[in-house]
Formats: structure tokens, C-alpha cells, sequence
């Protein structure tokens, strides 16, 4: 499996949800929210998040909200 490079603007899972990265500076990161630019982490280690892409967007495309899209 081909690993993917986290990068400013990436889908990451922290904790139980995801978050898009906001800022990535000396190893940590700033975690805002997917649709609005409210920043809900700073400081986050880079270790500490994964990168979810494939997976957020599995679980959007199931959601009532996108199925009412």
C-alpha cells in the first residue's frame, strides 16, 4: 500500500473525527474543521493524525446530508 504524504489542506483522522490540516509547522499541526475555518486543534504532533482521505469520503457519501445534495 502506497503511503500518502500529509500535506497542508490533507484529511486526517485525530482522536474520533477528521479534520483538514490548517498548518504544519515543526512537526505539529493545526486541525480545522472539513467545511468551515474553524481551527479545533493547534499544536497537534504530526505522529498524533492520520491521513483519512479515502475514508472521510467513504463515510460523506453515505451521509443524509450528501444523499440530499
Amino acid at each position: 500500500m502506497e503511503s500518502i504524504e500529509i500535506i497542508n489542506g490533507s484529511i486526517v483522522k485525530y482522536k474520533s473525527g477528521y479534520y483538514r490540516i490548517s498548518c504544519i509547522k515543526g512537526g505539529k499541526v493545526n486541525l480545522r474543521s472539513i467545511f468551515r475555518s474553524t481551527i479545533s486543534f493547534k499544536g497537534v504532533p504530526l505522529t498524533d493524525v492520520v491521513e483519512a482521505q479515502s475514508e472521510w469520503f467513504a463515510s460523506w457519501t453515505q451521509s443524509e446530508t450528501y444523499i440530499c445534495m
